[in-house]
């Protein structure tokens, strides 16, 4: 792999070039930043940077699961509703009023911009806040954040801000695109690109998808080893756990009992064995955090 020396302006660099063939699997390279622009209002100079330029990719993004949506304003949906009623879309997304429509409620609600959220964020962080919102926007910009200067606070000319990467003269950071078009709506379409497909929408029935399922099942995993564990502990001799077991777990058990490679019984227990068992033990429910 070559190793390129450059020099942008008086600030040394390395670029390294990538095969993007040869990272499957490794890093993966995210998209730069197609401005690094800079855009001004009557007092602020507004500079974007995307967050990161690699993310891991051993954990499945959240953009995998979701579905393009359109987003709307508040004015329009009388009139629009009748689409969405067409394609079954229970929640529509009206950014440019900070509210979304429940057609199922018949009302408006706030859009937090907790709700918006990176295409790169893990699957499983995505399902975590599904269970305090009733939908999430993947914005496909939603890595940019945003850095504001106040100009009467600064000596760097706008050039300089729009290469600068230290904190020197920022006034403060705003996190996200949908937080910017709350604070400063006049400078959004010079900072972020178009893109027809830039929204897509997260409903709590996307966890029946496949790709949800790949993504939970190195979790169900280790939570199974986490009460095999704990019923070991318990009950550290496998006999008096056979009367409660049995089926294809039991048979397995029978097999290995008595070989070189015995192991306890709970390491063949399913869920639903392991839930039967924790559910007659006052121990292990107090383990499990059950009062």
């Amino acid at each position: 792999m070559d190793i390129e020396d450059i020099q942008d302006r008086d600030h040394p660099y390395i670029r390294i070039p990538i095969d993007e063939e040869a990272i499957e699997g490794n890093p993966q390279l995210i998209r730069s930043n197609p401005s690094e622009s800079l855009a001004e209002t009557s007092d602020k100079y507004v500079v974007s940077r995307y967050k990161a330029q690699f993310e891991y990719s051993g954990a499945i993004p959240i953009d995998e699961i979701s579905e393009v949506t359109d987003t709307e304003r508040k004015a329009e949906m009388e009139d629009l509703i009748y689409k969405y009623h067409a394609k079954d879309q229970r929640f529509v997304p009206l950014l440019f009023d900070g509210e979304y429509f429940d057609i199922k409620e018949d009302d408006f609600y706030e859009l937090p911009p907790e709700m918006l959220i990176s295409p790169v964020t893990a699957l499983i962080e995505g399902l975590t806040l599904l269970t305090e919102y009733p939908f999430l926007i993947c914005d496909g910009f939603g890595d940019m954040e945003f850095y504001i200067y106040d100009k009467d606070n600064i000596t760097m000319s706008p050039e300089e801000l729009a290469t600068n990467v230290d904190d020197e003269g920022r006034e403060e950071t705003i996190e996200s695109p949908y937080e910017l078009r709350q604070r400063y709506p006049s400078v959004e379409e010079d900072l972020i690109p178009e893109s027809p497909d830039r929204f897509r929408i997260i409903t709590i029935s996307d966890i029946n998808k496949k790709r949800t399922k790949d993504a939970l099942f190195p979790y169900f995993g280790q939570f199974a080893g986490v009460l095999a564990d704990l019923i070991k502990d318990e009950y550290p001799d496998s006999e008096s756990l056979s009367s409660a077991v049995e089926g294809r777990a039991l048979n397995n058990w029978q097999e290995n009992k008595g070989t070189e490679t015995e192991v306890h019984i709970s390491e063949f227990l399913g869920l639903y064995h392991m839930e039967s068992i924790i559910s007659n033990s006052n121990k292990l429910l107090s383990d499990c955090g059950f009062q």
